[in-house]
């Protein structure tokens, strides 16, 4: 129990104790009176009032009222009462009595929950920085040791497994010879014309074998060899000799066109005119001259002729004067780049 509640508790038992002894004191003081002046005829009728008589026999009732009177009697004998007087002033408050003993300690009541936590409080500032601290002078810097002695070379490991085969790589283009790839051909026949201003392919019918290597003639859809063809790209060279005539017993002028096709397309600003004027042996001529072609592996190149006149022909001569036979066509096909 806390102390200020057994303070309080002390001051309410002394109180109590001081305001019943006046009480009883009071009553005493009262009876004493009561009986010492008569004034038993005053109260009694007061406090008869307040509490209900007892029934009581006859017999009762005159006991007590001979003994009132005997009473009277005797008191009569002995002091004369007079008049009762007014009730005198109130006393003064007496003294405070001693403070009642202290009583038993109770017993400790259960200890109350605890009070929820206070908030935490707000940080406080932080302090400045302090000044950096002065640098140190540096260390002298020591002598550079002596290099070691180089370790003895270890022995060589065993070589490592081979790795796989890489996939084959795409073929690259072919290289340039000193040479170059060649080709040279001939053709030992008379060649005509079935149709005028109609185009047709020259023939060759004889490869010298010894100078050609990667260039070849193969027959064109109608089976006849007109396809120069090269197995190689590049780019080549291409020159060729045509022996022009007119046909015997014929005199006027013929004309006659010669250009190149690659792969069945005509090549533009390749065509060439010839005419033919005379008779017989004055009407004949050669055509000769060369292209630059640039040709892709597979691809072949053709002489192309026209003439407006069936007479014009590209005869093979057997009867020279002092030489050999003369061809029809010369052709010859060299790679250059």
């Amino acid at each position: 129990m806390p102390a200020h509640n057994k303070k309080e508790n002390n001051k309410s038992f002394t109180k109590f104790y001081y305001a019943l002894a006046t009480l009883i004191g009071a009553a005493i003081t009262l009876l004493i009176l009561t009986y010492s002046f008569g004034l038993n005829g005053y109260i009694q009728p007061i406090l008869n009032t307040f509490s209900p008589k007892p029934e009581t026999s006859n017999t009762q009732s005159n006991n007590e009222e001979d003994f009132s009177n005997n009473l009277i009697e005797e008191s009569e004998s002995e002091i004369l009462i007079g008049p009762v007087g007014p009730i005198g002033p109130k006393g003064e408050k007496g003294d405070k009595g001693d403070p009642g003993a202290t009583g038993k300690t109770g017993k400790t009541g259960p200890v109350g929950p605890s009070g929820p936590t206070g908030a935490t409080g707000s940080s406080g500032a932080t302090g400045p920085t302090g000044a950096s601290g002065a640098t140190g002078p540096a260390g002298a810097t020591g002598a550079k040791g002596e290099t070691g002695a180089q370790g003895p070379v270890g022995p060589i490991g065993p070589s490592g497994p081979p790795g796989p085969t890489g996939d084959k790589g795409e073929k690259g283009d072919p290289g340039t010879t000193t040479f170059g790839y060649r080709g040279s051909f001939i053709d030992t026949t008379t060649q005509t014309q079935t149709s005028i201003n109609t185009p047709k392919a020259m023939e060759l019918n004889t490869t010298n074998a010894l100078e050609t290597s990667g260039v070849s003639i193969t027959n064109n859809s109608g089976a006849r060899p007109t396809r120069i063809t090269v197995a190689n790209s590049g780019t080549y060279n291409l020159q060729f000799s045509a022996q022009l005539a007119r046909s015997e017993g014929h005199k006027g002028t013929v004309n006659a066109e010669i250009w190149i096709r690659v792969n069945e397309s005509n090549i533009s600003f390749t065509n060439t005119k010839v005419t033919l004027t005379g008779d017989e042996d004055t009407a004949k001529t050669v055509a000769s001259w060369n292209f630059l072609i640039k040709l892709d592996a597979g691809q072949y190149v053709e002489l192309m002729w026209s003439v407006d006149d069936l007479r014009l022909v590209m005869p093979t001569i057997t009867t020279g004067l002092i030489g050999p036979s003369i061809p029809s066509l010369i052709v010859t096909m060299t790679q250059v780049g």
